[in-house]
């Protein structure tokens, strides 16, 4: 069987809310926690570099609305914006 990739966060009302993660956005995730001084674009073209994606736009739309989602739900706090 293939792993569970969850993620769980607090909202700012309490409450707890537990997320199933596709292998892209684990990853994404996980990169973010380096600490790497990279944009957001940064961060998704290294990851769709990485995957060997071959339309690397779709990869960076997509994870760049997924950035904003867990902006907004407060599960990160943001990121850099690409120079």
């Amino acid at each position: 069987p293939a792993p569970a990739l969850l993620l769980l966060h607090r909202g700012a009302d309490g409450v707890v809310a537990f997320h199933e993660l596709g292998p892209l956005a684990f990853h994404l995730l996980h990169r973010l926690g380096e600490g790497e001084a990279a944009s957001g674009e940064s961060q998704l073209r290294a990851l769709a570099a990485d995957t060997g994606a071959t339309d690397v736009d779709a990869i960076v739309d997509a994870g760049v609305a997924l950035l904003e989602t867990y902006r907004s739900s407060g599960i990160v706090l943001g990121t850099r914006k690409a120079a």
